[in-house]
């Protein structure tokens, strides 16, 4: 343990803040989709282009903000980054056009990459067991916040159309910088050599050559784009072919999403005390590879129906619930003196995962989940692969040395 001991409550709850941050933006307007599309007069292709310039933006944005986090601490960075998300969205709420649309989100998106720090927060204050535990209550903490987005986007967008989503974000980023005026530093040992480009470069080579590291930045990666896949295509069916409401969406989101990593996270807490973490990772990846089928399986019984796609929705949401905090863990354990560089370099593969989501979900067809499940089942293929033939090699050659 490094710190946690003297880490209050408030220093937790405000790690969990700052990480939901990146989905509450991300998600919010989700339920307003259609209805944005609609008022620029543009397809809903466009739209979700739109948002993987912010997860482009995002992804970059985190390379910076983990050095600068190094030479000069985690505050400064994040009171920023916040400066520039209250910037962007406030310029997304008044946007007349799909352009100024976009460069809004190209503002916010750099903004965003300094709440990627809550990972290196983490490992600042906490260590080993502790920290997979930390980040696993941490992930459970969340649920209380990042799944209401789409249900307060959903009424938001039904009461005051969808710019209420964004002067909503801009509040919120508000109301976080207030309160990181008062938030500690927890990083101790700031050197300003760490900002040095030859410095940079040194650290970005040492994580990028480690085989463990790498490897399950990746799967995070690409356990993202499957998660974030559904995030995209649950509103083009349910608002736009089976014309349900946004908030009713928004409100079956906050169920789904809420009581499945709940559900998961919970038993995974439980299970980290008996099982190893590769062992939870193979039953999350086999699991979720399963029910990457099942949305297929009930359109051909049932056409595309509500209840089967939420259904589905839920057990995969309750899967990824398994992967999130132990593959963080086990990326982060060796790098705790780097764990400023380190968490932007994962920050940024996980974003990176929602870029490319938002990438191919924009070429599959909106009619049937076909093109959905064709992302889930080969995420988790890659998943298993990189898993196996990246991953597990090393691992045996450190302890065949050791």
């Amino acid at each position: 343990m490094n710190r946690s001991s003297e880490s209050p409550l408030f220093i937790f709850i405000m790690i969990c803040f700052i990480a939901t941050i990146p989905s509450i933006c991300s998600d919010i307007f989700v339920p307003s989709i259609p209805a944005i599309s609609d008022s620029f007069s543009v397809s809903v292709d466009q739209i979700q282009l739109t948002i993987s310039t912010l997860m482009c933006s995002f992804a970059l944005s985190q390379l910076l903000y983990g050095p600068m986090s190094q030479a000069y601490g985690r505050k400064k960075p994040l009171i920023f980054g916040l400066s520039l998300i209250f910037i962007g969205t406030v310029i997304c709420a008044y946007s007349t056009n799909i352009r100024i649309l976009t460069l809004g989100h190209i503002i916010e998106g750099f903004g965003l990459g300094a709440c990627s720090l809550f990972r290196a927060i983490l490992r600042d204050c906490y260590d080993g067991q502790e920290l997979r535990l930390k980040s696993s209550y941490a992930n459970l903490l969340m649920t209380l916040f990042y799944p209401a987005a789409p249900m307060i986007g959903g009424f938001l967008q039904v009461l005051f159309g969808w710019r209420s989503n964004f002067i909503f974000l801009a509040s919120l980023s508000f109301i976080c910088f207030a309160l990181l005026l008062v938030f500690p530093e927890t990083n101790h040992h700031r050197n300003t050599d760490q900002i040095k480009p030859s410095y940079i470069r040194k650290v970005y080579l040492l994580l990028l050559t480690h085989n463990s590291f790498v490897g399950y930045s990746l799967c995070s990666m690409v356990a993202m784009t499957g998660y974030f896949s559904w995030v995209l295509s649950i509103p083009l069916y349910i608002i736009k072919h089976l014309h349900h409401s946004p908030d009713q969406l928004g409100t079956a989101m906050l169920i789904i999403s809420s009581t499945s990593i709940l559900v998961g996270g919970t038993i995974n807490n439980k299970l980290v005390r008996y099982l190893s973490v590769d062992d939870i990772l193979k039953f999350a990846w086999s699991f979720l590879l399963l029910v990457s089928f099942l949305p297929l399986i009930l359109y051909y019984f049932y056409g595309l129906n509500a209840l089967s796609l939420y259904f589905s929705m839920w057990l995969y949401f309750f899967g990824t619930a398994f992967l999130w905090p132990n593959l963080f863990s086990k990326a982060f354990a060796p790098f705790q003196h780097l764990s400023g560089q380190a968490g932007s370099l994962y920050g940024n593969a996980q974003t990176m995962g929602a870029f490319f989501s938002a990438i191919l979900t924009g070429y599959f067809s909106e009619h049937n989940p076909f093109g959905l499940c064709t992302i889930l089942i080969l995420s988790n293929i890659i998943s298993i692969f990189i898993y196996f033939y990246a991953i597990v090699p090393h691992q045996q050659t450190i302890h065949h040395n050791s």
